[in-house]
């Protein structure tokens, strides 16, 4: 009978791929359908139906997450599970086991609980078994009911092996949830240790129940003494495993115990000669140190590399010693571990010398997170600083050397790169710039050798990117011949045409050649990549071409954009592809344009209206290319106001040269002719103003983009930030001039600190024109208020607007990654109750009674990291599957939905209120109630009271707002609308009487 369990329990985990495709046929359904259609197959007659209509379930409650329909289904399914057989119970299991963080939303818990434990009192062991695994599953909602308590006491006396071993996981399962369970079940599962009735397989099952009895300090250190008495007691090795596991479990969750729990796996490492004892020790100690570092003392670190050095020790275990130490020193707390690492770095002396390359790769890397840590928390001085980050750059050329060209035959010397190369990336952001260019020329040379691995020259390059992104200094310039020769004979390396990583060193290449030429812009760089990238002879795909523009228009390359853009267009077969790539070259065409109009101060202004022209053009394009998959928002709203940016700087320019077509004199002049009481240059003056408050709205805008932006990476949200600041610099600086405010003090000092707001938080590469720029204008307004004698304004003032609004247009845009890839996607789905039943069917309510207005909403967020163009081809002969590009972001989300703010508002429909009483009528007719709520499993409600005294026809509007885990509020959130018609039914009833007595009267 054992057997035949396993093998339904196999059975049931192929259910998974049924339920994926089930789950797509019903798309189209709604929820009442999609229930009504499985509660038809629970009544059917067939076993296999039956079983088809429960797998289908956890796929109906991801698509309709609503606690009326939950409930529904979980009492059909308790009802199939009190009346149906073993292997229909074992199905609705796993179905409680997959959608275990929808059973909170169970509203009659009682009722499905009641149903369940019939089968508890079953004849059959296996039916209490799976009763009782069934328990297990749904603890987190009945945790505190005393008689499934009562149940799983007698299930772990039962003398049946499958049903003790069931109750063992419901204790498992409801000592995690329930504090009173785990302090009246401590004392039995203790007896069943302790005593000689219990057989050591039982014994063994439940040593893991005491890890979850961590609710109480008296509970938690007497299941700590009892694990520590059986050590001794049971030396075999099964029994110390299990101890050790479980003793570190639970000193992780009492957080209490930590530093003992240190030290008795150090004793363990030290004295026990069993191997398995000491890989379960290591493994212990590292995820320890991993959790709490700051509990580490030095003689726990001494203590660890003493055991580095014990005899019968075997390599793979001195490594992972290494490893454990990597893990403690990589911790942010560590500072009382560095004023004595003594011991740690002599440990990585000695360890160079190693045969074992993989121990040297971590000596190495350990040796670095010290020297760095050190450095960082100052507590080296500057000399020796110096001469231990020479030591590390030495020994990592070494490695590098030793094990790149290895790593071609060997697939262990490449594992043994992939540890190195994070060091590398925390060396090259400390060290300084001669030891990293040092590094530089190391791995340039080694890209050149390695040319068969692509891997390898794959995760070389993109160490190479990711450190110039981050460095200050400008290291890469002196390399652009080295890597324009390495680009030059890559893209035409035929034996390896067909192989993605290829493609990938191909965009990293093109990717360190945009940056090297970051600070110089030399066009004919980008047209030697264009013409490499674009030649018959290249093996690069098109959608390597489209990685390639991508990065470019991110470093500011925006000419070879707009060219693989523009031969982009012509390998599509879908039109709204095509209208994408149209949009993308005519906004790169546009900023090209503007750039080559920015080489000679001031900017050309004939160049920045047809910049604007360009950017209206892409608008349209981007228009068409819209779908109700891809809604295009925040590249619509980007693109807008990178348009409106354009208009405001050209409108300043048209004002500035106003004042050389016609001087303020002669303004004057005209004006006393008609007899105008108008000011000297006052007409200059007011347009510069207008101008000013346009830059404000723009400000005003990205900041309101800023917060509509709750996918954004944090690359994406410091670019609008960036775009943001520079409107706001622009409009401080017209207000400056056109108020004449040099005397007062505190003008010049927001001048002055205008460039530290936002660019000192952040140094990476796109932020270093932007920082520049602004530090410029604040020099330029510095000199004009030296220089300014007069409160008049004349062309100094307009030439210093001119050179700002020049400053600012020269520095190359970074089109931000989340306009070509969203890496995580935040939905939330609405359901309102009372609901409109149609369009045109407003919900009714009368004058004298409250609505009652219940929001549910459902969250969901996916980090797949998917762009407009991830999962489409361009032409079916030349392009690659783009579903390949997901593994260039990882799935982690950048923020999290903590809390969820609603707001209701409502307004009256109708037409403007006339009479005595419009402007009370109108007061009433206004409401907004706002709250805040935590959602739970993804999941929340709220409900709201309104009362609306007017009849008429009103509208609420419903707003939901993001809260992080930092308490930002992001107007992320959807809207959604609710008609409601409120009448009056006394009056109506009245009129009626009226009428009536009016008939019988006559």
């Amino acid at each position: 009978m054992k057997n035949y369990l396993q093998n339904l329990l196999q059975i049931l985990i192929n259910f998974d791929a049924k339920l994926i495709s089930t789950s797509m046929d019903d798309q189209q359904q709604d929820a009442n359908t999609a229930l009504l259609e499985l509660d038809k197959g629970l009544r059917a007659q067939k076993v296999g139906q039956q079983c088809e209509a429960i797998v289908r379930f956890p796929g109906l409650f991801e698509r309709f997450p609503f606690p009326i329909l939950i409930n529904s289904a979980f009492l059909k399914l308790a009802d199939v599970f009190r009346d149906g057989n073993n292997f229909l119970r074992l199905c609705i299991l796993r179905v409680a086991q997959q959608s275990c963080h929808h059973l909170d939303k169970i509203v009659n818990v009682a009722e499905f609980r009641k149903r369940i434990s019939v089968v508890i009192h079953s004849n059959d062991p296996y039916a209490r078994a799976i009763t009782l695994r069934m328990f297990g599953s749904i603890a987190c909602i009945i945790s505190d009911e005393k008689g499934v308590h009562h149940s799983i006491r007698q299930g772990l006396d039962s003398h049946d092996l499958v049903e003790q071993e069931a109750a063992v996981y419901a204790t498992i399962q409801f000592s995690s949830y329930s504090e009173d369970f785990a302090k009246s079940i401590c004392n039995k599962i203790a007896a069943m240790l302790q005593g000689l009735s219990t057989p050591l397989r039982v014994k063994l099952k439940i040593i893991p129940v005491l890890q979850n009895m961590y609710h109480d300090v008296n509970v938690s250190s007497k299941s700590r003494d009892v694990l520590k008495e059986l050590l001794p007691v049971y030396p075999a090795e099964e029994f110390v495993v299990a101890t050790l596991n479980t003793l570190t479990n639970l000193s992780v969750r009492s957080l209490v115990d930590i530093p003992s729990q240190i030290g008795l796996l150090l004793q363990h490492l030290r004295c026990d000669p069993r191997e398995a004892i000491k890989i379960v020790t290591l493994q212990n100690l590292n995820m320890l140190a991993g959790i709490a570092p700051h509990l580490w003392t030095a003689a726990d670190a001494s203590e660890l590399c003493k055991a580095y050095a014990i005899p019968s020790l075997r390599s793979s275990l001195q490594g992972t010693i290494l490893d454990v130490l990597c893990t403690l020193m990589g911790g942010k707390s560590i500072i009382h571990l560095l004023d004595d690492s003594d011991n740690i770095t002599e440990l990585c002396r000695k360890c160079y010398c190693d045969r074992d390359l993989r121990q040297v790769a971590l000596s190495t890397k350990l040796f670095i997170l010290v020297s760095t840590g050190a450095i960082t928390s100052n507590q080296t001085a500057s000399v020796s600083s110096a001469a231990v980050l020479n030591e590390c750059a030495e020994c990592m050329e070494s490695l590098l050397m030793i094990l790149a060209p290895a790593c071609d035959y060997s697939y262990k010397d490449k594992a043994t790169l992939k540890i190195l190369l994070p060091a590398l990336h925390r060396l090259c952001r400390s060290a300084s710039p001669d030891i990293v260019h040092s590094l530089y020329k190391v791995v340039l040379d080694l890209v050149a050798e390695c040319e068969s691995d692509c891997e390898v020259t794959s995760m070389l390059l993109e160490i190479l990117v990711s450190v110039a992104i981050k460095r200050k200094e400008d290291l890469l310039s002196r390399f652009s011949s080295v890597l324009l020769h390495l680009l030059s004979e890559t893209v035409v390396n035929f034996e390896h045409r067909d192989r993605p990583m290829f493609q990938r060193v191909i965009t990293h290449l093109c990717t360190l050649l945009f940056i090297s030429n970051v600070p110089n812009r030399k066009e004919r760089v980008g047209e030697k990549i264009t013409k490499l990238l674009t030649n018959e002879e290249s093996i690069a795909n098109k959608w390597t071409w489209y990685r390639v523009a991508r990065q470019a228009s991110r470093i500011g390359e925006h000419a070879v954009a707009s060219e693989i853009y523009r031969l982009l267009t012509h390998d599509v077969v879908s039109e709204r592809y095509y209208y994408w790539l149209r949009a993308l070259h005519e906004f790169e065409h546009a900023e090209s344009h503007l750039l080559a109009g920015c080489v000679n101060s001031p900017v050309d202004h004939k160049a920045l209206l047809r910049a604007s022209q360009l950017y209206q053009e892409g608008l349209t394009s981007l228009n068409a290319a819209v779908s109700p998959e891809h809604q295009l928002t925040f590249q619509l709203k980007f693109t807008k106001l990178r348009s409106v940016v354009l208009s405001a700087h050209s409108q300043l320019i048209m004002i500035c040269r106003q004042m050389q077509v016609c001087p303020p004199a002669t303004i004057d002049k005209a004006q006393r002719s008609q007899g105008s009481n108008g000011s000297q240059n006052s007409l200059i003056r007011s347009q510069l103003k207008e101008c000013a408050g346009l830059f404000l709205s723009i400000a005003d805008k990205y900041g309101k983009l800023h917060l509509s932006s709750f996918d954004a990476d944090p690359s994406t949200l410091r670019n609008l930030d960036m775009l943001q600041h520079s409107s706001a610099v622009m409009a401080h600086a017209i207000d400056l001039i056109v108020n004449m405010k040099w005397q007062e003090p505190s003008a010049l000092q927001r001048s002055s600190s205008l460039n530290w707001d936002i660019f000192s938080q952040d140094e990476s590469l796109s932020n270093k024109g932007f920082s520049k720029a602004v530090k410029d204008i604040v020099t330029e307004l510095e000199k004009i208020a030296i220089n300014s004698t007069s409160a008049t304004l004349n062309d100094n003032h307009t030439d210093c607007l001119v050179k700002c609004t020049s400053l600012l247009l020269a520095v190359p845009i970074s089109i931000p990654r989340y306009f070509y890839q969203s890496l995580q996607t935040t939905t939330i789905k609405l359901a309102m109750s009372p609901s409109q039943r149609a369009p045109n069917e407003p919900v009714t309510v009368d004058v004298n009674d409250h609505l009652t207005l219940k929001i549910e909403g459902v969250i969901r967020q996916d980090g797949s990291g998917v762009g407009f163009l991830e999962h489409e081809h361009f032409s079916a002969g030349t392009m690659q599957n783009f579903g390949s590009a997901k593994g260039e972001t990882g799935s982690k989300a950048f923020r999290c939905v903590n809390e969820i703010h609603v707001a209701v508002s409502s307004s009256h429909a109708s037409g403007k209120w006339q009479g005595h009483g419009a402007s009370k009528a109108t007061e009433h007719t206004k409401n907004r109630l706002e709250q805040t709520v935590k959602p739970h499993n993804n999941y929340f409600q709220v409900q709201f009271l309104l009362s609306i005294p007017v009849t008429g026809t009103h509208n609420l509007v419903v707003e939901c707002s993001l809260i992080d885990e930092k308490g930002a509020r992001w107007k992320s959130g959807p809207t959604e609308t609710l008609t409601v018609r409120c009448s009056d039914d006394s009056l109506r009833i009245k009129t009626a009487m009226l009428h009536s007595h009016q008939a019988s009267a006559r």
